[in-house]
């Protein structure tokens, strides 16, 4: 089970990472808010348009729905056939979630 985690974890983490690249690359407003305001003035984007809001919004919401689909996916693919407990998937999602956290903090470091 926990191979199986890690392999789903290690998927997962590269979906992320493509996800956040493309909202990076094509949506940098998105990124921008979580920074100071010293920050945003000195990068020096121009305002965004409402057809750009509306973009980043659907983008970010349908993304963020794939990721978390496939997620529930892994685990319903892995488990399938067969009564298994709360708790085993639960780990399993767990693992998974985690693989994505050591990768990020990786490319942090």
């Amino acid at each position: 089970m926990v191979a199986g985690a890690l392999a789903a974890g290690l998927v997962w983490s590269l979906l992320w990472m493509i996800y956040i690249y493309i909202i990076v690359v094509k949506f940098p407003h998105e990124m921008l808010h979580d920074y100071p305001d010293d920050i945003r003035q000195a990068s020096r984007l121009p305002e965004q348009t409402p057809a750009q809001k509306k973009a980043a919004k659907l983008f970010s919401s349908m993304g963020g729905l794939v990721l978390f689909g496939v997620l529930i996916l892994f685990g319903v693919l892995y488990f399938r056939g067969g009564e298994v407990p709360f708790t085993k998937v639960l780990l399993y999602i767990l693992i998974a979630a985690m693989t994505w956290n050591v990768a990020d903090l990786l490319i942090m470091y």
